[in-house]
């Protein structure tokens, strides 16, 4: 265990989630995270690092051919990005890994 401070001067706590003995069980972790994670915890937040979820590529590359056929909207939502501030929500639990970062990375890519 380790306690960080960001370059905002939050002071973060950061341990390592691992299994549980040598038993090969998780203590409450699926076995997709491998040996484990990263978690970042503060008085303001806590964050961890997780594995990119699977399908991930395929699931942007398929959203981004869906948002090809939808060249009115993108192109009003390309103008009011360029104009100003745009916010994109999402109802996803990642938030590293949800539509409105693949949308942001195609818009991105698109401006």
């Amino acid at each position: 265990m380790r306690t960080i401070a960001d370059s905002t001067g939050v002071v973060w706590t950061v341990f390592e989630v691992k299994r549980k003995g040598g038993t090969g069980e998780w203590t409450y972790l699926p076995q997709q995270f491998g040996n484990g994670w990263l978690c970042f915890e503060s008085n303001v937040s806590k964050r961890r690092l997780t594995p990119v979820p699977t399908r991930w590529t395929e699931f942007t590359r398929r959203y981004a051919e869906e948002l090809d056929k939808k060249t009115a909207a993108i192109a009003a939502l390309a103008g009011a990005v360029r104009s100003g501030r745009v916010t994109l929500l999402f109802g996803a639990r990642d938030e590293q890994h949800n539509t409105a970062v693949a949308l942001h990375s195609y818009l991105t890519r698109a401006t």
